[in-house]
């Protein structure tokens, strides 16, 4: 593994023969926990700590998660990253763990657009019953919806999505998001205004402005119609949308 590229060792069949016996073949699961403990970095550290990640067993295992929060905390880029990738989405079951990505959000991922979509990606709502806990996630991931990284200000509109309720801010955020340059983004965030966390009244003249917009893409205004099928609509945003179906 050390002589060939993440990318040989992922498409390898032994692969997802390994990810296979770390469900079932304790032994094996002990020589891969140690593998990672011994090689955190260079590709044979990213495929350890993809294999454990996509096996769910590397969270099981103490000492193995406190490994992984302390590169998080101390470890190199390419540390963290594959601490990361070890963690998968878990984060949010774990207190520390999060908090620790929370804090690597903070101070050093804005300047590494990589290392942010990782650790974005990592935070999972599951198991996050405080709303203070949920408040910080928030506040972090704010952000990141003005990224100078298209992929980094889609993550980020992701996670705010998950995370929040029928907050003001997120709501400003989805709307403000509409203008994005980039048209996946101005889609997802479409979309987020009909997911049910918005009144009509506050979504309605984004949705119209989208639909009345004539150099807006395809592909926006279909996810805007779609929203605004589960509305209740009055007669002018109802005579714009049928035109546009029409």
């Amino acid at each position: 593994a050390q002589q060939l590229s993440h990318e040989e060792i992922r498409n390898h069949p032994e692969f997802d023969l390994l990810v296979s016996r770390l469900q079932n073949d304790p032994a094996a699961r002990q020589q891969v926990l140690q593998q990672f403990l011994n090689n955190s970095v260079g590709s044979l550290g990213r495929t350890l700590s993809q294999v454990l990640g996509m096996s769910g067993i590397g969270t099981e295992f103490p000492a193995l998660k406190s490994a992984a929060v302390q590169l998080l905390r101390e470890g190199s880029p390419e540390q963290r990253l594959n601490a990361l990738l070890l963690l998968g989405s878990n984060v949010g079951d774990d207190p520390a763990a999060r908090a620790t990505v929370l804090e690597m959000l903070n101070k050093d991922a804005p300047t590494d657009p990589q290392l942010a979509l990782s650790a974005l990606a990592s935070l999972n709502k599951q198991g996050v019953t405080s709303l203070a806990d949920q408040q910080a996630v928030l506040d972090t991931v704010q952000p990141y919806t003005k990224s100078p990284d298209a992929q980094v200000r889609h993550t980020s509109l992701q996670m705010l999505s998950m995370w929040s309720e029928s907050d003001p801010l997120a709501l400003q955020t989805f709307t403000e998001a509409t203008n994005d340059a980039d048209s996946n983004i101005r889609s997802f965030a479409v979309s987020a205004l009909g997911q049910g966390k918005y009144a009509y009244e506050q979504v309605r003249d984004t949705l119209l402005t989208v639909l009345q917009n004539p150099n807006e893409e395809s592909d926006v205004k279909v996810a805007a119609l779609q929203v605004m099928q589960d509305f209740p609509l009055d007669e002018q945003a109802l005579q714009i949308y049928q035109a546009q179906v029409a």
